[in-house]
């Protein structure tokens, strides 16, 4: 595997499978029962691969994963509504994922949480906007706890996949 992320295109191949599975996981995500029936919260199961793509190969992949998920995903299933929603959420949550994963004092499961929470605060903001309401900051805190605990446990799941990546040598 180190040899196939040290290629540049093994490179593009591992970014390619990986924006694929954060398609594939949204789409999964999507056919999953709702628990909690509050708006806004899920999973987000498809920031795994994100994540992953950021600690595997590096920020730059990251992004490619994350703008492929976004666009690809409003194309194929959320419309218009969802790509403005998505793209806000995919942009604050990249950017605390980018100054957050070299420091030495976080995790893969910090990071994750941190941009777990950072996701819903950029879509509240697409909602104020769209909505031109701030009364929905009231729904933030909500929002924010919930983005946090998906995150611990996407964060989780992608500690333990890299674990597994590094330590096998698969």
């Amino acid at each position: 595997m180190e040899k196939l992320l040290k290629s540049p295109a093994g490179r593009v191949a591992v970014t390619g499978i990986l924006a694929a599975l954060a398609l594939i996981l949204g789409v999964l995500e999507s056919m999953l029962p709702t628990v909690i029936s509050v708006p806004g919260i899920k999973l987000g199961l498809s920031n795994i691969a994100v994540v992953l793509a950021v600690y595997l190969l590096g920020k730059g992949e990251g992004f490619a994963v994350m703008i492929t998920k976004v666009l690809l995903s409003a194309l194929l299933y959320a419309g218009i509504n969802g790509l403005i929603y998505s793209a806000m959420g995919g942009a604050f949550s990249f950017f605390v994922i980018g100054i957050l994963y070299k420091r030495k004092s976080f995790s893969v499961v910090g990071v994750s949480a941190a941009a777990g929470a950072a996701h819903n605060i950029g879509q509240i903001f697409a909602a104020i906007i769209v909505v031109k309401s701030a009364a929905l900051l009231n729904y933030l805190p909500v929002l924010v706890i919930a983005g946090c605990i998906s995150g611990l446990l996407t964060g989780i799941i992608c500690s333990l996949m890299i674990e597994k990546i590094f330590l096998e040598k698969l």
